[in-house]
């Protein structure tokens, strides 16, 4: 068993440094401003556009998690003329208890319009009412609070969030709203 745990390391690193060399590839090509680019070494350098899809770039512009593979990446939804995507990285809380951290993304230009920075919230469900509106069913981990979930509507196109009674906010504010709900309903 040690031998083939070792192996898998091994598949693991070569892996990890393979992506880094993608990645420092796509940054070394790429045009976009907005978006890191990282070195061969794994250090942010500066801009590089095609990675918009693989970091993110919401409020907390954290990298994916170097263990993270663009495979663990979740479509979730796609609106329905592909404008935007929503989508996840799900990670396991518990035992069997996954957690999809929603993103909405803009494929165009690869810019994330909506993420958490709370990588408890859950996405359960995604419906597209319109080519740039979303309705998101959420949850935040571990669901003591809202056990029913809350829902939202996102109009990608104008950067606003619609909740309860039809209020509309802009999407900076809609976390720490939804917190506000929750706290609420005890």
């Amino acid at each position: 068993m040690l031998q083939i745990n070792q192996f898998e390391n091994e598949i693991e690193t070569v892996e990890r440094e393979s992506l880094m060399e993608a990645f420092y590839q796509l940054g070394k090509e790429s045009v976009c401003p907005e978006t890191p680019s990282f070195s061969k070494s794994g250090g942010e350098t500066g801009s590089g556009g095609a990675l918009s899809l693989l970091f993110r770039n919401t409020p907390a512009q954290r990298p994916l998690q170097e263990h993270t593979h663009v495979s663990d990446i979740e479509i979730l939804s796609l609106s329905p003329d592909g404008r935007y995507q929503v989508q996840a990285i799900p990670w396991e809380a518990g035992n069997s208890h996954w957690v999809f951290p929603p993103q909405i993304i803009d494929t165009q230009n690869g810019n994330v319009v909506f993420g958490f920075e709370d990588d408890l919230w859950s996405a359960d469900r995604s419906t597209w009412l319109s080519p740039t509106r979303v309705e998101l069913k959420l949850r935040k981990y571990p669901g003591h609070r809202g056990r029913l979930g809350l829902t939202v509507i996102i109009e990608c196109a104008l950067r606003t969030a619609e909740y309860g009674d039809g209020t509309h906010i802009e999407l900076a504010l809609l976390e720490s709203t939804l917190d506000g709900m929750l706290d609420l309903l005890g």
